[in-house]
């Protein structure tokens, strides 16, 4: 006798209560709980009208051009795994000094110089790649993008794109 009223208590007083759903009594529950920190904001706001916040003041949305959009984009990680090796030999030496100057000491102020000239030689390399071969690395980025940055699937483009535009140009 013991066994079906616990069967009965366990579904909900003789209702068959689906998993994952909430009885009416949560939700009620918190729909009140939500209405009094509402109520509460709201009563504080008016206790203390110094505190609300004041409006933002409108401003004008900036635009920039297309050409202005494409130079000043960050490159994306697709577009860094595509050009790897190109870094790896041509920024060497100032990727090594930024790191090397991070190792020794962890204030971000004391390695800017190292950082933007690190920067720099990206920004370089990438600007001489697009000149040279720029339909190849896009189509190249563009494959390592769709696949997850997956090497082994965009093996016909990476070719092409190190045919035209090898470590040594």
């Amino acid at each position: 006798d013991i066994q079906p009223r616990l069967a009965r208590e366990r579904r909900g007083r003789g209702r068959a209560v689906e998993r994952g759903t909430t009885s009416t009594s949560t939700r009620n529950r918190a729909r009140e709980r939500d209405r009094r920190r509402r109520r509460a904001t709201r009563d504080a706001r008016i206790a203390n009208p110094k505190s609300r916040r004041k409006p933002r003041a409108r401003t004008r949305a900036v635009t920039m051009s297309d050409e202005e959009a494409r130079a000043s984009a960050v490159p994306a990680s697709a577009m860094l795994f595509a050009v790897h090796k190109h870094l790896q030999t041509r920024c060497a030496e100032k990727t090594s000094a930024f790191l090397k100057c991070k190792k020794g000491d962890q204030d971000p102020e004391k390695c800017l110089r190292q950082g933007a000239a690190m920067t720099g030689c990206l920004v370089e390399v990438l600007r001489d790649l697009k000149a040279t071969c720029g339909d190849e690395l896009n189509a190249y980025a563009e494959c390592l993008d769709y696949r997850s940055n997956n090497f082994e699937k965009c093996r016909r483009e990476q070719e092409a794109f190190e045919t035209k535009c090898s470590l040594g140009k």
